[in-house]
């Protein structure tokens, strides 16, 4: 009987001891799988900044850059800092710059690398025109609709793409496939454009973004209401102006952005610090560069 008794104890620890372990490799293994998802989402991210920052080069290299020092940078980044500060991917850091482009145009390149060119700007009315335009670009890398058509894809993972790998600790093949990944970027912001649903999607963005900051929602329609027609590249890189006016009507109706900005108290108070804080930019350029501006 004794031995008998002993038998089952044993029995017994025996097959709680087999529970504890495979509870153990089972506990290991999730949390192997979460670090290994996370691992493989940073370095996602890390990449789609170096495509981006190498297809912001690219803009820089062909456009040149507004100096640091104009007011209207200074704008620029205070706008798209409250653009992106509230909307944008947190695992970003966003950049905003002016090129010196007289075309009348935005561009969003992967990773948040954010331009608007100084034709655009010679064409803005308010504030609020500005943030929406932001907004759309913001909605542009939150979305990934240029890197998702231009993402590095990995090559036939051989004994020799391994080693080439482990020796030059993820390096190699990864270099030439951003370049082209940055070429392919190029072409899609300056010449062919994305597909209209892309555009789409962005400009509700801009919209329900723009309203959401409490400024008036009707600022994208009235910019590409008046510069449609002179913005030579946006017919080859946008969709056509009519078409996005008329969606944008249907964005303010469905979700009531116009009654709602209207039925804010403060803002009358707001719109007068806007258009303030604007015409202080605009003179203060003209004041020193009036052949330009």
């Amino acid at each position: 009987m004794p031995g008998q008794l002993q038998s089952s104890v044993l029995r017994s620890i025996l097959c709680l001891a087999c529970l504890f372990m495979c509870f153990g490799l089972c506990f290991g293994c999730s949390s192997s799988s979460k670090t290994e998802e996370k691992e493989k989402i940073a370095e996602e991210v890390s990449q789609e900044v170096e495509v981006g920052r190498n297809v912001a080069a690219r803009l820089i290299g062909r456009f040149s850059l507004e100096e640091s020092s104009s007011e209207w940078v200074k704008y620029v980044n205070l706008m798209g800092a409250l653009v992106a500060t509230e909307f944008g991917r947190s695992e970003l850091k966003f950049h905003f710059a002016i090129l010196k482009s007289p075309d009348i145009n935005a561009f969003a390149a992967p990773g948040g690398y954010l331009f608007v060119t100084k034709g655009l700007l010679k064409e803005l009315k308010s504030e609020a025109e500005l943030v929406a335009i932001l907004a759309h670009e913001v909605g542009h890398v939150n979305e990934k609709h240029v890197y998702n058509k231009i993402q590095p894809k990995n090559r036939e993972r051989g004994f020799t793409y391994v080693f080439a790998r482990l020796l030059s600790f993820g390096a190699a093949d990864l270099s030439g496939a951003i370049q082209e990944a940055a070429t392919q970027g190029m072409e899609l912001l300056v010449e062919k454009g994305l597909d209209p649903k892309a555009e789409f999607e962005a400009d509700e963005a801009g919209v329900v973004f723009a309203s959401t900051l409490g400024y008036d929602p009707r600022g994208l329609s009235r910019f590409l209401g008046r510069t449609t027609e002179a913005a030579h590249d946006f017919p080859k890189t946008h969709p056509a102006g009519k078409e996005r006016e008329k969606l944008l009507a249907e964005i303010l109706k469905k979700n009531k952005l116009v009654e709602r900005y209207l039925a804010i108290k403060e803002g009358a108070r707001f719109e007068v610090t806007q258009k303030k804080r604007f015409d202080e930019v605009v003179l203060s350029t003209k004041k020193l560069d009036s052949t330009v501006w």
